[in-house]
């Protein structure tokens, strides 16, 4: 069993669930980014987990109408964080820092539905390290730079 799992008080579905949404948003960020190569091997994997390994999921299943909103925002809140990131205005990269990690927001709220304590959920956090705010300025300047946009204003 992955250590991970206790932060969804041992709910093996409800980590599987975590693990493959943030898959998923991995491999979403990848594509619309282009900032890795994208074999059709990997694609093929993503469409599988997407379309037939998460549907599955009995934490998913269970709690569907639950979870539908949470990831419809999360998804939307990428969408924003992406125009934010067109006018690379140096306020809307920090605002799009922030909404691009709408998978934690996914994370906690299963985490809480588990009956996860605060403490266990900032563990859980503090353990996932998402990008730093000045990471995230670096590699956006760097990938403008590459597509020959120049650095941000």
């Amino acid at each position: 069993m992955h250590a991970d799992v206790k932060y969804f008080n041992g709910n093996v579905d409800a980590f599987r669930f975590v693990e493959m949404m943030s898959y998923l948003a991995n491999f979403w960020d990848d594509l619309v980014d282009c900032d890795k190569s994208m074999p059709e091997e990997r694609i093929h994997q993503m469409m599988w987990l997407a379309l037939i390994d998460l549907p599955r999921n009995r934490f998913y299943q269970q709690h569907y109408a639950a979870l539908s909103g949470l990831m419809a925002s999360g998804a939307m809140e990428y969408m924003v964080a992406r125009e934010f990131e067109r006018t690379r205005d140096p306020h809307g990269l920090e605002l799009a820092h922030n909404l691009r990690y709408g998978i934690g927001q996914v994370a906690t709220y299963v985490a809480m539905m588990c009956g996860a304590s605060p403490a266990l959920i900032a563990e859980m956090h503090q353990r996932c390290k998402p990008e730093r705010i000045a990471d995230y300025l670096k590699d956006f300047t760097h990938a403008q730079e590459l597509a020959g946009q120049g650095p941000a204003a």
